[in-house]
C-alpha cells in the first residue's frame, strides 16, 4: 500500500500497511474536521488525498478510536481521545 503525504505530495510505499499506515494516521486525521458529520463519500474524498485505500483508512480511524460512525455507515465523525 502507498501513502501520499506532505505539501510536496510525497509517496511512501510499505510492506505492512496496517502497522505503518496507522503511524501516519495522526497526520491524516488532521484533515477531518471536528464537529462535522461526513457521509462515506465525503470522507473518502478527504482521505483519498492521502491514501489510495480509503476503506482501510476509515476502518483504522474507527479501530483506533479517532472516529466513530453510525452502525449503518451513513455518517462518520472525528472524536477526541478523551471521549473514550
Amino acid at each position: 500500500a502507498c501513502l501520499v503525504y506532505g505539501r510536496g505530495g510525497m509517496r511512501d510505499c510499505f510492506s505492512n500497511p496496517v502497522k505503518e499506515a496507522v503511524g501516519y494516521s495522526t497526520d491524516v486525521i488532521q484533515a477531518v474536521e471536528y464537529g462535522r458529520r461526513y457521509t462515506e463519500k465525503e470522507l473518502n474524498e478527504v482521505l483519498s488525498r492521502f491514501h489510495e485505500d480509503t476503506a482501510f483508512m476509515r476502518r483504522s480511524f474507527i479501530e483506533y478510536h479517532m472516529m466513530e460512525r453510525e452502525s449503518n455507515g451513513s455518517a462518520y465523525w472525528r472524536v477526541l481521545a478523551e471521549d473514550h
